[in-house]
């Protein structure tokens, strides 16, 4: 089983259960079929949150479950918009094809509603979430954790509106109390908690080199020393006056002990604000760290694709190499637009001279086409690790599934660093 798999199987364990304790109802059994459907839609939203909150968490199970945090985010984004679609499918057929004795025995008025104004909020806020893409990172982020007011209304809304007596001793409202108290446990974790708790190691920013135009390397001087692996990353806040402290993950280009380098692209109004004002002595807080692309665990032969900053992670790995050897055989592919994008270029090139197991093949895109997996050999021994935009990677990992690779593929997209 790959490790992708194990949050897909929770995903539908927990749909599945939710189905199976309302129907262990006699209540809902003695509902029509339409109404049946009706409060389905309803429980099976209140989970789809319940896992979305759970996963804005970050908390370590998150990571093992779906693989690796970026393929989380994707599942948390789209069982969001699922559950949202399937609260609106649920108003319908509240308004025109349940009777009135199967939508508000008891309280049914205001919880009726509520559910609405919910209802309202939900969309809301989805489509903001969706389409705001101009809006300022912090504003965004602002309105994302509003979500929790439409969570808190659908749990009222549930338990005041239903023909279903959900206080009662059953199953039933075993389940239902469940999962709403560890949705709000982890919305109220997440807005919080999260932050106050979550940033143990902290530091400041000893060293400030610009890798290109639109590129910097962060050095960071702990206050007590990091443990990690070469290839993870690092949600970082900065406390600058004039700069967001929100966290931001970004890669760990190196680093020993109390020493950390970071590389960071303006890719944003946030990472952009970074690359032209941030200052040598400006405090930061870590949380992490993340990801499960370490290539310690590969197979002595590696292909490595890298996209523009993607490469930070597969710098790390060669950097660290420098102190306890190349053990591996390697071939680097790394693509970029225009020369002014290769980042660590030089230090490539004189590894590749220090190191005959390792070949570096640099791609530029503005004189040539995209690097296509016909130039590259993989076989069945061979470990492959991407890193770079979404896109980018998305549309390599499609191919690479039908490859020999797909039976040790790695990789890590960046896509919610603004």
């Amino acid at each position: 089983m790959m490790k992708r798999d194990r949050g897909v199987i929770l995903l539908i364990a927990a749909a599945t259960i939710t189905v199976v304790m309302w129907m262990s109802s006699g209540d809902m059994r003695a509902l029509s079929g339409i109404g049946q459907v009706h409060y389905l839609l309803a429980a099976i939203a209140l989970t789809g949150f319940l896992l979305v909150f759970a996963i804005s968490t970050r908390l370590a199970f998150v990571e093992k479950l779906f693989g690796s945090l970026d393929t989380a985010y994707t599942y948390h984004k789209y069982i969001a918009i699922a559950s949202v679609v399937l609260v609106f499918i649920h108003g319908r057929l509240a308004e025109s094809a349940v009777s009135a004795a199967e939508t508000s025995a008891s309280s049914g008025e205001i919880g009726a509603a509520l559910g609405s104004i919910g209802q309202i909020l939900f969309i809301l806020l989805t489509l903001i979430a969706l389409f705001a893409r101009s809006m300022n990172y912090e504003r965004w982020r602002f309105f994302h954790r509003l979500f929790i007011i439409p969570y808190l209304i659908g749990l009222f809304h549930t338990y005041m509106s239903s023909s279903i007596d959900l206080f009662s001793v059953s199953l039933l409202s075993f389940w239902v109390g469940l999962t709403s108290i560890a949705g709000l446990l982890c919305a109220m974790y997440t807005l919080f908690f999260y932050q106050r708790t979550r940033y143990r190691y902290t530091g400041a920013v000893s060293a400030v080199k610009h890798l290109s135009d639109s590129t910097v390397e962060l050095e960071v001087l702990l206050d007590e020393p990091m443990t990690f692996k070469s290839g993870q990353f690092l949600f970082v806040r900065i406390f600058q006056e004039g700069i967001e402290s929100v966290p931001h993950p970004f890669s760990i280009s190196s680093g020993k002990g109390k020493v950390l380098k970071l590389t960071i692209k303006a890719l944003g109004d946030y990472t952009r604000e970074l690359k032209d004002s941030l200052e040598v002595g400006a405090r930061v807080g870590c949380d992490g760290p993340y990801g499960n692309m370490t290539f310690e665990e590969g197979r002595a032969r590696q292909v490595w694709i890298a996209g523009g900053v993607g490469i930070a992670p597969f710098i790390s790995s060669l950097r660290n190499s420098e102190t306890e050897g190349l053990k591996n055989t390697i071939q680097l592919y790394y693509t970029y637009r225009g020369e002014g994008e290769a980042l660590y270029k030089e230090y490539l090139l004189a590894f590749q001279e220090r190191h005959p197991s390792f070949t570096v093949h640099f791609i530029n895109t503005a004189e040539r086409d995209r690097l296509s997996l016909k130039e590259i050999d993989v076989t069945q021994d061979t470990s492959v690790y991407l890193c770079g935009p979404k896109a980018m990677t998305g549309g390599y990992v499609r191919e690479l599934k039908k490859t020999p690779a797909a039976r040790d593929l790695h990789y890590e997209a960046f896509s919610f660093a603004r």
